[in-house]
């Protein structure tokens, strides 16, 4: 199950990334990913993934863990 969620953050340095920056962020991420979002199966392919990113659009792309969302089966 691809957990593992890599895109540009909501709050850096504990403040909250100002919109127009965070749109403009999302913006370039996405044209050079295709995505908002890229999702990962394992920690260190997203991880791996974020830090290329970052070095590459010279801002902080972030990999987070989404838990699933819980079905009644």
């Amino acid at each position: 199950m691809k957990n593992w969620v890599v895109t540009v953050p909501l709050w850096r340095q504990g403040k909250a990334v100002p919109i127009a920056e965070r749109i403009e962020q999302l913006e370039r991420f996405k044209a050079m990913t295709g995505h908002y979002a890229i999702r990962f199966e394992a920690e260190i392919k997203a991880s791996d993934a974020a830090y290329l990113w970052s070095q590459a659009l010279d801002f902080s792309v972030e990999a987070k863990f989404q838990p699933p969302i819980p079905t009644e089966d």
